[in-house]
């Protein structure tokens, strides 16, 4: 169900974050315009007693990806129920005006994701209700050649506290820092958490001595990077911290979309499969098709009584069609 949530919801986002789990942060970024990313999503989680929050990216209108250790319970590793999720679709701020929360319908994860290793940290929501939201372009094999370039700029964004500090107030806005990609070797170097780097899945980034980067965690956050002709595209989404004691030391961490481009297009498809949109596209269909049905009745000989009845039931045709376009777009089924 989509619902309008205002200040109410926002505190209950912010009161999220003091339980355990995955929280976003961004440290030494900055505050992002209105328009910059829209399609960022804040993801709220409840896993028993315990409540978290992550981000994410709007791919299509009905569905977002994230962080694959957002989806499960950190212990067990136990895929967490659709009802375990809220997804806020608003843009770069939900603290000014109108926001739009999603329930959840269905919840994938990379089959092969391993908490251990974090390798293949993806997973997809699909909602109940479109969001309306821009949707990101997702990088591609084709990219390959230009995206993770060492050296070249990134920009990671996410949602929640802006430093590890627990004594800080978790960010209401979108915030994005700006890093640069770095060489394997600096990746696998600088992994201070004792998870093992595979960089054909993952790639890190940070700033020469500077402290920017992600924290506990902007987790399935958007990571983008400009092609050569200039579109932005989402390159990565962001995974872990390179830290063992707490705090958010570069470099950050990224999975590798390109690497699991072929299963993110199938688990993509699969959703939409699976979503209002096919079921209203077939009603659609068939009510244009009852339409010019009964209008080719209307030109035959008919009898009073029957031509009554057959403008009765074009009527009807022709309201229930109306509805099933309403709905179409509503959905942004295209």
């Amino acid at each position: 169900m989509q619902a309008r949530v205002r200040t109410a919801l926002l505190i209950v986002g912010l009161m999220l974050l003091c339980g355990v789990g995955p929280a976003a942060a961004i440290v030494g970024g900055y505050l992002v315009p209105a328009g910059q990313f829209p399609f960022a999503a804040r993801i709220l989680i409840t896993d028993g007693s315990s409540h978290s929050q992550c981000s994410g990216s709007v791919v299509r209108p009905d569905v977002v990806m994230t962080a694959a250790h957002c989806v499960v319970n950190a212990s067990t590793g136990r895929l967490l129920s659709p009802r375990d999720f809220v997804v806020d679709t608003t843009g770069p701020d939900v603290s000014v005006g109108d926001a739009y929360a999603h329930t959840v319908g269905q919840v994938l994860r990379y089959p092969k994701f391993s908490v251990t290793t974090r390798r293949g940290d993806i997973a997809f929501l699909q909602l109940t209700s479109a969001s309306g939201a821009h949707a990101v372009r997702l990088a591609g094999a084709a990219d390959a050649s230009w995206a993770y370039l060492p050296g070249r700029a990134i920009w990671a964004a996410g949602f929640g506290m802006l430093s590890a500090s627990a004594a800080e107030t978790p960010s209401q806005p979108l915030y994005a820092v700006k890093l640069a990609v770095l060489n394997r070797t600096t990746c696998t170097t600088d992994d201070a958490r004792g998870l093992p780097y595979i960089p054909s899945a993952m790639f890190c980034g940070a700033l020469p001595s500077l402290k920017q980067g992600i924290c506990y965690g902007d987790s399935g956050g958007p990571v983008v990077e400009p092609s050569p002709s200039g579109t932005l595209m989402e390159v990565g989404l962001t995974s872990y911290v390179s830290t063992s004691t707490g705090s958010c030391t570069p470099p950050s961490y990224f999975v590798r979309l390109i690497a699991f481009a072929p299963w993110i297009s199938t688990q993509i498809a699969h959703l939409q499969l699976t979503s209002a949109c096919p079921t209203l596209r077939v009603h659609y269909r068939q009510g244009i098709a009852l339409i010019a049905y009964y209008r080719r009745l209307l030109g035959d000989r008919l009898s009073t009584s029957v031509q009554r009845r057959m403008r009765t039931a074009l009527s009807r045709a022709t309201t229930r069609t109306a509805w099933d376009l309403a709905a179409l777009r509503a959905h942004a089924c295209g």
